[in-house]
């Protein structure tokens, strides 16, 4: 369960938001993907100190096919008894180039909430809040993508759709075909992905 967590901070964002509408079911597609996790994950090294648990690893990215996209980042962890784990990552392009910190369910290890430096300027600039379930597992997953304040998506996982923000109220992301959209006045408008994120193509810059 802990690598399959970790999950969330190796891939590529977007391949989850997809996965949320079309992945397989099963218990044999769910080890499918831990596999995937632990085989990209490396230079592994624990140790304890002051009743604390630490781990630090390197991780190789994933795309949104979940095949190693060449980039790496380095991850630590620290844990201990009766509360939950702290994660700190660096080195991932579009969250945590500044320095990225994520919190976890301390018996499930789904992230609970995740903040980082995207562009290295030494402020916040891309907050995620997981909401979980009374069972610790991940229901829904919003983002901020500039720390503003007004959340950008939100993906519900238990219900399989993706909502986004546009203009001044939430959208629902369809499917036609192999495209992506919102439908807004009646009209389905294509979404495009930049920076790890879904636009309209009618607003991209």
């Amino acid at each position: 369960m802990k690598a399959l967590s970790r999950a969330l901070v190796v891939v590529s964002f977007w391949s989850l938001a997809a996965a949320a509408q079309d992945r397989p079911s099963g218990d044999e597609a769910f080890e499918k993907f831990g596999r995937i996790i632990r085989d990209a994950t490396s230079n592994v090294e624990r140790f304890e100190a002051n009743g604390f648990r630490v781990e630090t690893e390197v991780g190789k990215e994933l795309g949104a096919d979940l095949k190693p996209t060449g980039r790496e980042m380095a991850f630590l962890e620290v844990t201990a008894d009766g509360i939950f784990r702290v994660g700190v990552e660096k080195g991932r392009d579009g969250m945590s180039r500044g320095g990225g910190v994520a919190l976890f369910h301390r018996t499930t290890g789904q992230p609970m909430l995740t903040v980082g430096d995207r562009d290295g300027d030494g402020r916040i600039d891309i907050l995620e809040l997981f909401v979980l379930d009374e069972n610790g597992e991940v229901a829904m997953v919003v983002d901020d993508y500039e720390a503003d304040g007004q959340p950008d998506v939100r993906v519900h996982y238990k219900e399989h759709y993706v909502e986004i923000w546009y203009v001044d109220r939430w959208y629902r992301v369809e499917k036609r075909e192999d495209r992506r959209g919102i439908v807004v006045d009646g009209a389905f408008v294509e979404l495009e992905q930049r920076n790890n994120r879904l636009v309209p193509r009618a607003i991209a810059p």
